[in-house]
């Protein structure tokens, strides 16, 4: 028979044998994944020429049935020329007063450096206890443009990526799936004119995707409960 002893610390010492056992190492807390739904404006369509002008994030659960936390923040271009700016984009944004936000906003505040480093402080923090997922639509334009346009200090090329997850949660598949199934008023949806009488401010266009996916997941929902055999 053998006696085995464990001491205070935890470690186990079996009579007779020439080791002593210790435990290893409790491992890392698990970190919650989230949703991190990602919208920005900006004065056109080219991810290449197109100045960033305001950037939103709210982190939710993964049925972004709450709010966790959100970024929001005007961001003044160093330089801005009307005439490299998208008229459709001007017109827009004039009419929904982001234009007049940038042109009255603190340049020292939201200029693209202190806004890059307040973003990468937000993320930062909310990233050692969860696991972010970017969500959004057409999500990939989004994290270009902010990655483009924005450096923290110190940081190199891939720094938003690196922080984020590499799976996404893009509504624009889901958009395609109901156009392939031409399911009435749900193919509607999904030609690419989601955003028809949209107000196209980042806060307003999150709760827009957000309101979308809750009917999607109503609808997988309903599918599953069909199915169930119970």
């Amino acid at each position: 028979m053998t006696d085995t002893t464990t001491t205070t610390d935890g470690t186990t010492t079996t009579a007779g044998a020439d080791a002593t056992t210790t435990p290893p190492p409790p491992l890392p807390p698990s970190r919650t994944p989230l949703l991190l739904w990602i919208d920005t404006e900006t004065t056109g369509a080219d991810r290449d020429r197109a100045r960033l002008l305001e950037i939103g994030m709210v982190a939710t659960p993964l049925d972004a049935s709450g709010d966790i936390d959100e970024f929001h923040s005007i961001v003044r271009p160093d330089r801005l020329d009307v005439y490299e700016c998208d008229i459709d984009a001007l017109r827009m944004h004039l009419d929904n007063g982001l234009l007049d936000d940038v042109w009255y906003t603190d340049p020292d505040e939201n200029a693209y450096q202190p806004v890059a480093n307040d973003l990468t402080e937000w993320l930062d923090r909310l990233a050692e206890h969860h696991l972010l997922i970017p969500a959004g639509t057409n999500v990939d334009w989004d994290l270009d443009v902010i990655t483009r346009q924005l450096a923290p200090s110190g940081e190199h090329g891939q720094w938003l990526r690196e922080r984020l997850q590499h799976r996404k949660l893009d509504l624009s598949s889901f958009r395609i799936a109901r156009q392939a199934l031409a399911d009435g008023a749900a193919g509607r949806h999904a030609t690419g004119r989601p955003h028809e009488g949209a107000v196209h401010r980042v806060m307003d266009c999150i709760r827009r995707d957000r309101n979308e996916y809750a009917v999607i997941l109503d609808e997988l929902r309903a599918v599953r409960t069909e199915g169930d055999p119970r």
